[in-house]
């Protein structure tokens, strides 16, 4: 429930599409207890039919379960939401058993049938808690929310900037922060917190009176959420990502994604509006076209702030940033893959448009550390090499990953991965094609997971690659005991506890 956001909806899908083994062995250990006290107490020798059935299908159940990945990534917290919601599903569960005991159990075989629904009833008194605290917790949310704005508004001279994309958002953000912080005193929301309570959260913890630049990253689920997130936290400057397939789950279309995105930079506020555009994406290059305002693209290979003469290694990456087609800056950084370069342009156009010096801009690009499991590079005993870009995939990314492997002079090239989730009606064919095109550019690749694993399977076969070199059921620790000198492993992507 904590990790699907107190939805209740989204919740009872997950049960019912992901984890339903643990939902049935959850809800059959109590009913082979029940049998096995009918079979020796009430003597019917029919029971022991039941019995077996029962005991069959538990232990298959307990063996898929102990041949699966069940510990979770991210625990509990203890938050007073969660705590508020244990209470109240707790007391709706002990009237709802209080309710059956008295006015249905009239003998010694009835009170087995409450054993079989009591799973059910822990269920819904879980569900119901949360429909009935949803107006208090909206209540709570809107209090603590509009505090914020209210702090923020009264913050004098403080520069908003936010950040939004398919893909790119955090990353950007981690060093925008960096680089900024040259000059300014800079604070950003922590990790992937792009919600209105998550920006909430980081205004009334880390805003201070000398606080001079607020960078927020933007999400949205659904048409109109980052309208939102502007209309209440006011930013002045926009920078657009990207816009891709990720999450058309929830978009249902890549047309309705580009509006969404397009939300921040015709919401911004103030007199002196500034909006910052990937010239490479397609999708954002129709929109920084529409746009009337101030404005600046950058890109690879076009825009009016372009990376050029890029060269990597194991040590990092050094590049030439151009403006307006003339020589601006040359930039030396630990980061190493092309999407870094491309979030390190829409800094430096922040950072220019913010009046930072060139050797301030350059100090900032040289202090960036490597950004957990986004393109992380990292040393193996074996002598291998190992690319961390665990974080969320999506199909852009994880072929731009797999080309980044050619950077290192490894003579074998793996990939370990689940595929890409949330891509609604095209996650099938996304990891198909990603199959397919990694056939032709890697010698190995390790599946997790079964959420894509025939996706990936069949894509990879069609692409050419050998059965012998796909291997299912694969576990980080596993693929790591065969790694050797000669290796380089790229870990792309990684299932959130909620699709184990």
């Amino acid at each position: 429930m904590q990790l699907n956001g107190y939805n209740h909806f989204a919740n009872l899908k997950t049960l019912v599409h992901k984890q339903s083994v643990d939902v049935l062995a959850i809800y059959f250990t109590p009913c082979v207890i029940s049998e096995i006290i009918k079979l020796f107490l009430v003597g019917n020798s029919i029971m022991w039919i039941f019995l077996l059935a029962e005991i069959l299908t538990f232990g298959d159940i307990i063996f898929v379960l102990s041949s699966s990945k069940s510990n979770h990534k991210v625990g509990v917290k203890l938050t007073k939401r969660y705590i508020r919601i244990y209470v109240l599903s707790l007391i709706i569960c002990i009237c709802a058993v209080s309710y059956f005991c008295y006015h249905i159990i009239f003998g010694f075989n009835q009170l087995f049938g409450l054993v079989y629904i009591f799973p059910l009833v822990v269920l819904f008194s879980v569900f119901l808690a949360c429909i009935l605290l949803f107006p208090f917790e909206k209540i709570i949310s809107m209090h603590y929310i509009h505090d914020a704005v209210r702090i923020l508004k009264n913050h004098g001279g403080i520069t908003n900037i936010a950040i939004t994309g398919s893909y790119g958002k955090t990353s950007t953000k981690f060093i925008l922060k960096t680089i900024l912080s040259q000059k300014y005193k800079v604070i950003a929301t922590p990790g992937s917190y792009n919600t209105p309570l998550g920006i909430t959260k980081t205004i009334r913890e880390m805003l201070a009176p000398d606080t001079d630049v607020f960078i927020m990253e933007f999400g949205a689920n659904r048409l109109g959420d980052i309208k939102y997130l502007c209309n209440k936290f006011r930013p002045n400057i926009g920078v657009l990502t990207s816009i891709g397939k990720a999450h058309i789950n929830t978009f249902k279309s890549i047309d309705n994604v580009i509006k969404a995105k397009s939300e921040l930079v015709n919401n911004l506020y103030g007199n002196d509006t500034f909006a910052v555009f990937n010239a490479d994406n397609e999708y954002v290059k129709k929109v920084y076209l529409d746009y009337k305002g101030n404005k600046i693209a950058c890109g690879l290979g076009v825009g009016e702030l372009v990376a050029t003469k890029i060269s990597t290694n194991l040590n990092g990456t050094i590049f030439d940033v151009l403006k307006d087609g003339k020589h601006y800056i040359t930039l030396k950084t630990k980061l190493i893959g092309l999407q870094n370069i491309t979030n390190i342009l829409f800094a430096v156009a922040v950072a220019i448009k913010l009046k930072l010096s060139k050797q301030q801009i350059i100090d900032g690009v040289k202090e960036l550390s490597q950004i957990s499991a986004r393109m992380e590079v990292m040393p193996h005993s074996s002598g291998a090499i190992i690319i961390n870009d665990g974080y969320n995939s999506n199909p852009y990314s994880a072929r731009v990953a797999i080309d980044n492997m050619n950077l290192f002079n490894k003579k074998h090239k793996i990939v370990l991965t689940p595929g890409m989730v949330e891509l609604g009606k095209l996650q099938y064919s996304e990891n198909y094609n990603y199959g397919v095109y990694m056939a032709s550019k890697v010698d190995r690749v390790y599946i997790a997971n079964h959420e894509n694993m025939l996706a990936l399977k069949r894509g990879l076969i069609d692409g050419g690659m050998s059965l012998k070199n796909i291997y299912t059921d694969a576990t980080l620790s596993n693929t790591l005991k065969v790694l050797t000198n000669d290796d380089i492993l790229l870990i792309e992507n990684d299932l959130p506890d909620n699709y184990l």
